[in-house]
């Protein structure tokens, strides 16, 4: 009877052995998922700062671009510069580039040659002085 005692007791020592072994693993599991959230938790808040930062300094350029543009739109009197392509009120004067001269003038100097009308160039250095109501009246 002894003996049957002892065995039933060693077998509930070792059931006790697994049930505690089983309870410290459950413990260091419930451990490492804490500390897991805490590192989850730690990279969230960096992510947000990223984020931020980042936030910032993408309306900073943007805060810049526009300061640019403005300034570039703005003359010095303060009046806002007209943009390319947007209608200015006309003048009376054509205004021309620089390959549009250079495109009449070779017009000018071509048709001077074939003899259409011979001293049209000198008679239009005379008259630059004066006002013409039509500017490419030579090309008729």
């Amino acid at each position: 009877m002894y003996i049957l005692v002892s065995i039933l007791l060693l077998v509930v020592m070792i059931f006790g052995v697994v049930s505690g072994m089983q309870s410290f693993a459950t413990a260091k599991q419930a451990q490492a998922t804490i500390e897991v959230a805490q590192v989850a938790q730690v990279n969230a808040w960096g992510n947000l700062i990223v984020i931020l930062v980042m936030a910032l300094l993408i309306m900073a350029v943007l805060a810049i671009i526009v300061w640019m543009v403005y300034r570039s739109l703005i003359a010095e009197n303060g009046k806002i510069k007209p943009i390319r392509g947007q209608q200015t009120p006309i003048s009376h004067q054509p205004q021309f580039s620089m390959s549009d001269l250079v495109w009449l003038k070779m017009l000018e100097v071509l048709s001077s040659m074939s003899g259409n009308k011979p001293n049209q160039a000198l008679s239009l250095m005379d008259s630059r002085e004066e006002a013409v109501e039509e500017p490419l009246h030579w090309l008729r």
